[in-house]
């Protein structure tokens, strides 16, 4: 991540990822289940931008909501292109990213304006 206000991105994954292991090797209803037990309400109020302290709990689960919520809008085969595109652009692969390089990349994979999604 360019600073720490971006921590969302790496963490958010790291906690959907979790979810996305259990989809894999239970199927979707346990992916939800998974996703449904996180504390996610908790944080509902905090944003995920320059969030303080900045490893705070709500980048982890908020984060991995935002990111299970996108999945919704672009569809899966546009998420885990992009995912798969933004993992791999050899611009970040070894460096680092911020929440525009996400957006960029999710917008890529789906044809589609993400600014609203991301502004909230």
């Amino acid at each position: 991540m360019r600073t720490w206000s971006h921590a969302w991105t790496k963490e958010g994954f790291a906690t959907l990822c979790e979810a996305l292991y259990f989809e894999d090797l239970y199927g979707a209803e346990y992916y939800h289940d998974y996703m449904e037990s996180l504390p996610y309400l908790n944080y509902g109020g905090f944003q995920l931008y320059n969030i303080n302290p900045p490893l705070h709990s709500a980048i982890y689960y908020k984060g991995a909501w935002v990111l299970h919520m996108l999945r919704h809008v672009i569809g899966d085969a546009a998420f885990f292109d992009a995912i798969y595109a933004y993992t791999n652009d050899p611009a970040l692969r070894y460096g680092v990213s911020d929440t525009e390089d996400l957006r960029q990349a999710f917008e890529a994979a789906s044809g589609m304006d993400l600014t609203w999604f991301f502004n909230e």
